[in-house]
């Protein structure tokens, strides 16, 4: 079920694959994800692990901070 934070955290991953130059095939693969779920993921319809999301920060070469900035800027555009 998608909420204000799932929302709000796909979009920031998102953002950060897309900074990357990354397709979501290319995350999955790497964060051993099906391409559907991330898929889902990145529309705020699934709800994820801790784990789960530093498994796709390490897929897309990012760290909390980025992280942080990359939801800081995907709740300022709403």
């Amino acid at each position: 079920m998608t909420t204000p934070v799932t929302l709000t955290l796909g979009r920031a991953l998102r953002d950060l694959r897309n900074h990357a130059g990354l397709t979501q095939a290319q995350v999955a693969a790497s964060a051993d994800l099906d391409p559907p779920y991330l898929s889902r993921v990145e529309s705020g319809d699934r709800d994820l692990r801790w784990s789960t999301v530093l498994r796709l920060l390490d897929a897309i070469g990012a760290d909390l901070r980025q992280l942080a900035d990359a939801i800081d800027r995907a709740e300022r555009e709403g």
